[in-house]
């Protein structure tokens, strides 16, 4: 399921859902790994300005500054949780709506190509009903069959 995500997001998603979306970081994937990654990605934000932004690093207590959130706090690099990024930018509510909208106008046409491309019996289908019941779930409290929304944390 991880490459299926991951394929998907990078096919579907990416191109498709958030064509206008601008990736700085290079698409040619070295060789860290772990923290040899996570330093990479510092060094790429600092020698450029930018924040990081990431998850890493939340837990129940909320964020605590170890690991990646550390080391780029120490290297001058700012640090954001999505959510600590966006507020005030953006209408949360509405973003999530249009999202989920081009999610559904552009599927068939994604289904449609993958179809041509790996023929009639492809399970894209049924790949992205799974996962935009994900994006539901993770966006909007929802799952299916479910009468009341499922309880998130806020950050």
């Amino acid at each position: 399921m991880e490459s299926d995500f991951t394929t998907v997001f990078l096919y579907f998603v990416k191109d498709y859902l958030l064509p206008d979306w601008n990736t700085i970081v290079p698409t040619a994937p070295g060789s860290e790994a772990k923290n040899a990654a996570d330093r990479t990605y510092i060094a790429f934000a600092k020698e450029r300005g930018l924040p990081l932004i990431t998850n890493e690093g939340y837990g129940g207590n909320g964020f605590v500054d170890e690991k990646m959130r550390k080391l780029a706090k120490d290297e001058g690099v700012s640090v954001y949780a999505p959510r600590e990024f966006y507020t005030g930018k953006i209408n949360e509510a509405e973003e999530i709506e249009a999202f989920l909208q081009r999610f559904r106008d552009q599927a068939p046409r994604y289904v449609d190509a993958r179809k041509k491309q790996h023929g009639a019996d492809d399970q894209g289908a049924g790949l992205l009903t799974w996962i935009y019941g994900y994006y539901r779930m993770i966006l909007r409290g929802e799952v299916e069959q479910r009468s009341t929304p499922v309880r998130l944390s806020v950050i």
